[in-house]
C-alpha cells in the first residue's frame, strides 16, 4: 500500500471500488468487478486517478518485483525472471533493436516508434527496464542492432536492409537451436519422464491429477500453502494413500490419486 495519505477525492474512489475479500489469509482490499464493460466512471475516472496514486506499489505479494504502473512488457520480462532458475539465463536471448539517433520528434506516428517523447516518465520508466535487463542477462545472451538510423528504416535502404538480414539471421539461429533443445527434452521425457523415472505417459497423468486438483482449489483466494500441500502429495513418491483430504474453513474436497 502507497505510504502517501489519500486525499478527499482518492479516498472516495477507493471507497467505491474496492471491497474487503475476507477469503484471503490475510483478509486483502481488491478491486470490485465492473458491471459494465463500457463503464466511464471506471475508465475515465477511476482507473487514471488510482494508477497514478498507487504508482510504484506492488500489486501481486507473490511477485514483490512487480509494481503498478509499469508496462506490460517490464511485468513480461520481470515475471519471466522470476520463473529462471538458471545464473546463465540459459533460457533468455535479448536481441535489442534501436535507431541509431533515436527517432525524431517530428516524424509521422513518431509515437509508435518512441512513445517516450510526449511522456518523460514513460521514458524514464523505459530506461530504468533496459538498465535492468542489462544488469540482469548475461552480456553474451544480448545481441545489439543500432546500425541503422530512423531515415534508413523509413527509407528502407541498404543500411536498414543489412540490419535487418543480421537480425533475421540471428533470430533464424536461435529458433534453429531451441527446436533442437525441444526434441531432445521430448525424448528424455517419453523416455522417463525427464528425471522422473516413470515413462512420459504416466508423468502426464500425474500432471493432469496435479492440475485438476489446483484447479480445484485455487478458488479460494489466499490459499497458496493449501494449494502447495495437494502438490506434494500427489507428486511426492512416498505418498502411499489413494484418497487425501483437504479441508478449509470454506468446503471440503475430496482428491483421488
Amino acid at each position: 500500500m502507497t505510504a502517501v495519505p489519500a486525499s478527499e477525492d482518492i479516498q472516495k474512489l477507493l471507497d467505491k471500488w474496492y471491497i474487503l475479500d475476507s477469503n484471503s489469509e490475510p483478509a486483502e482490499m481488491v478491486l470490485k468487478d465492473l458491471d459494465s464493460m463500457d463503464d466511464k466512471s471506471f475508465w475515465d475516472e477511476a482507473l487514471p486517478k488510482l494508477t497514478k496514486y498507487f504508482d510504484g506499489v506492488m500489486f501481486d505479494r507473490r511477485f514483490p518485483i512487480l509494481q503498478i504502473g509499469r508496462s506490460v512488457t517490464e511485468w513480461e520480462v520481470k515475471a519471466a525472471f522470476t520463473y529462471e532458475s538458471d545464473p546463465a539465463c540459459s533460457r533468455f536471448f535479448w536481441l535489442h533493436r534501436q535507431f541509431k539517433g533515436g527517432v525524431p520528434k517530428t516524424a509521422d506516428r513518431h509515437w509508435d516508434f518512441d512513445d517516450g517523447h510526449d511522456d518523460p516518465d514513460k521514458e524514464k520508466k523505459l530506461v530504468a527496464l533496459k538498465q535492468w535487463m542489462r544488469n540482469s542477462i548475461p552480456p553474451e545472451r544480448v545481441v545489439d542492432f543500432s546500425e541503422a538510423s530512423f531515415e534508413s528504416f523509413a527509407r528502407e535502404d541498404e543500411a536498414w536492409q543489412a540490419q535487418f538480414v543480421a537480425w533475421e539471421t540471428k533470430v533464424e539461429e536461435l529458433l534453429s537451436e531451441s527446436v533442437v533443445d525441444v526434441i531432445a527434452k521430448k525424448e528424455a521425457w517419453d523416455k522417463n519422464g525427464a528425471g522422473l523415472g516413470v515413462p512420459g505417459s504416466e508423468a502426464a497423468e500425474m500432471l493432469h491429477h496435479a492440475k485438476w486438483a489446483a484447479i480445484k482449489v485455487m478458488d479460494f483466494v489466499g490459499r497458496e500453502e493449501l494449494v502447495q500441500r495437494g502438490m506434494d502429495a500427489i507428486t511426492s513418491p512416498a505418498a502411499p494413500v489413494e484418497e487425501t483430504n483437504f479441508r478449509c474453513s470454506m468446503a471440503t474436497h475430496t482428491i483421488k490419486v
